[in-house]
């Protein structure tokens, strides 16, 4: 957007945290590193930044080249490229879960590792387990309300935002949230363009 010519404003709605407990994580990504699994599946880029800092935690290398990976789309491919030096064989040509599936075919007899969000669906590690596949799910992080960043209620009431970018359901629920705890509504979003 900024190399667009926007102004962008900030104003975090989610934050990203591993989980609680990252035993399981951790198994799996010991697993996954010891040759375990035939295949990563990649949901965003979020998954990846969390997966990175586990890795470099835990002081893990992959075993041999063997592994696929597969990603839901470009940025998240990126993202494994830089952060986890691991190349994405399968990125589907619509980012969703759907498509992700299919475009990973044939799985059947195949051990994937799905770590996700732990508000994720699911939807995924169905389809993939419908086609044959062994599907481990990891809870890889957890969203929680975002803080910081602009003060966004007085420059919507001063009409300084054009529009409001939002990249998930999970940001899209907690702007509504964010606001009403800072004394604002949905209704403050009137007349603004919603991407």
């Amino acid at each position: 957007l900024q190399a667009r010519g926007a102004l962008v404003v900030p104003y975090p709605c989610i934050e990203l945290s591993p989980p609680d407990d990252t035993a399981r994580l951790d198994a799996a990504l010991r697993n996954l590193a010891s040759g375990v699994y035939d295949a990563l599946v990649l949901t965003s880029a979020n998954t990846v930044q969390v997966l990175a800092g586990r890795w470099r935690a835990l002081g893990l290398q992959l075993a041999g080249d063997h592994l696929r990976v597969a990603a839901v789309g470009p940025a998240t491919a990126r993202a494994a490229e830089e952060h986890l030096g691991l190349t994405v064989q399968t990125v589907p040509d619509e980012y969703v879960a759907e498509a992700l599936a299919e475009a990973m075919q044939p799985v059947a007899g195949l051990k994937l590792l799905l770590p996700q969000s732990a508000l994720a669906a699911g939807t995924l590690a169905r389809e993939l387990a419908a086609h044959g596949a062994h599907v481990t799910e990891v809870e890889a992080y957890t969203m929680r309300l975002g803080s910081g960043g602009a003060a966004l209620l007085p420059l919507l009431r001063a009409g300084k935002i054009d529009a409001v970018t939002l990249t998930s359901g999970s940001t899209a629920r907690n702007l509504r949230e964010r606001l009403a705890l800072e004394g604002g509504e949905l209704a403050a979003l009137d007349g603004i363009c919603i991407a």
